[in-house]
């Protein structure tokens, strides 16, 4: 083979392989998207648990204040 196409030869696997690491790169964000996407849903849960526990220790602390207030009044 001559130099000139061994050089096309490296070129060409130079070009497979860049191609090859963008899509793997691709697909790598896409992952990457995919486990956000699981943190950010796992967040939300624990976000209305808090704001469930929320309502309950204010409907508690709503009790709590009435029954002082019946004591004092």
């Amino acid at each position: 083979m001559s130099f000139g196409q061994e050089l096309g030869k490296l070129l060409e696997n130079w070009f497979f392989i860049d191609i090859i690491h963008r899509m793997l790169a691709i697909f790598n964000d896409n992952g990457e998207k995919k486990k956000l996407r699981a943190d950010l849903e796992e967040a939300q849960k624990k976000i209305i648990k808090l704001k469930e526990k929320n309502s309950a220790l204010k409907a508690r602390l709503t009790q709590l204040e009435n029954r002082v207030a019946d004591q004092f009044l």
